[in-house]
């Protein structure tokens, strides 16, 4: 027979602290909407509107990853100590990039084998670049071949994107080639984007397609068909990407993939850049004033027009200048047209000031603010 003996045991639980902090931009102002994770996201807060955030009690003298991040800023990564029942208050400052050009480093970029069992042979080459000393490269450290089997994923950091956004990079690549179907490659790289962080990736596709087509073959990653950079081109050629339909958080991921047999040098990118896309826009006044009188108002109708076939999103402003100086008003900023659609607005100026009497052009401008114009139309006022 057996006896079963039941006994109390007290305890001692384990000690703990609270974690909290503050979450800063280079100029030490407070950052809100901040990501702050504890343990590979086991513990996540976002950081309040002073840029507090509070991961609650946390077991003293154990060390944890903590990880910080805020589209546009680069990523804080630590391992954290609370040393006592007290807690552990941080200030955290993230850092602004630098400019991609590459030529400071990894910037908050990073790579890996996006299939498992395939490998990832991304890093940042001083071997060859279109400007600087350093591009990043996916293949061998030296001027060799890249590995057979690659599905190397080259991740960006993540970049706060406008709506109607041009991306821009250079690229050199040299890959297998399939010397039977012009057009045709067995090796080559796209372009991916995500909008989730890096959960789920679409690729993207640039201005006049990609010039080669993945060779069907099971031992590349890449379906049969798939366009893709690739081949000898062996020359620094510009990609530009219109991002039209995508904004916000995004990061970007360059995929290079293999196959498993001949190699060749690899995929150098360089001097990544993002600038407004260039809309097709129209812009007229109509019923403008030939004299204002010091003090009178000035009134005029404007009706501008999208010749896209898709949406676009602008500025409008006004710039004034003549014998009393030259000033800007930005009338609107990031105002939507919808494609093919057309907008009027009656706009004017009350009460124009004492300014010095005599003539002065008015001249109406769309497109992107401080500099970029799409569309534009002026007159000729005197102001008496």
């Amino acid at each position: 027979s057996r006896t079963i003996v039941t006994q109390d045991f007290a305890l001692d639980s384990k000690p703990v602290g609270p974690l909290t902090g503050t979450v800063l931009d280079e100029a030490m102002l407070p950052i809100a909407d901040a990501r702050v994770s504890l343990a590979g996201d086991q513990i996540v807060d976002m950081s309040a509107a002073d840029g507090s955030f509070d991961l609650g009690s946390v077991p003293v003298a154990e060390s944890f990853d903590l990880a910080v991040s805020y589209c546009g800023l680069l990523d804080d990564m630590r391992q954290i100590v609370v040393p006592g029942p007290s807690g552990l208050d941080l200030e955290i400052a993230l850092p602004s990039p630098a400019p991609d050009d590459i030529e400071s480093g990894a910037n908050g970029w990073r790579s890996e084998a996006v299939t498992i069992f395939y490998s990832d042979q991304w890093h940042v080459s001083t071997e060859k670049s279109h400007s600087g000393a350093a591009a990043w490269k996916c293949g061998a450290t030296d001027d060799g071949t890249y590995e057979n089997y690659l599905d190397a994923g080259l991740i960006t950091r993540c970049y706060d994107v406008d709506k109607g956004t041009t991306l821009r990079f250079w690229q050199w690549v040299a890959s297998e080639p399939n010397p039977t179907f012009p057009g045709r490659v067995w090796d080559g790289g796209i372009l991916e984007a995500s909008t989730d962080g890096g959960e789920t990736w679409s690729q993207l596709f640039p201005a006049g397609d990609y010039p080669n087509r993945i060779t069907p073959n099971p031992a590349n990653v890449l379906p049969g068909g798939t366009h893709c950079y690739g081949g000898f081109r062996k020359v620094w050629e510009e990609a530009v990407f219109d991002l039209h339909e995508l904004e916000g958080a995004l990061r970007f991921r360059f995929r290079f993939v293999s196959d498993g047999l001949i190699t060749a040098e690899g995929w150098y990118v360089d001097d990544l850049s993002f600038a407004p896309t260039d809309a097709s826009c129209s812009l007229l006044i109509s019923g403008a004033p030939l004299n204002v009188p010091i003090g009178g108002d000035a009134q005029w109708e404007v009706t501008v027009a999208n010749n896209e076939s898709r949406p676009v999103s602008y500025d409008f402003w006004t710039e004034v200048s003549g014998v009393g100086g030259d000033w800007t008003v930005p009338n609107r900023t990031k105002w939507e047209l919808e494609e093919s659609a057309e907008h009027s607005a009656t706009l004017g100026i009350e009460n124009v000031p004492a300014i010095a009497p005599g003539t002065y052009t008015v001249r109406c401008r769309m497109g992107v603010l401080p500099d970029l114009v799409w569309a534009e139309d002026s007159f000729v006022v005197e102001v008496q």
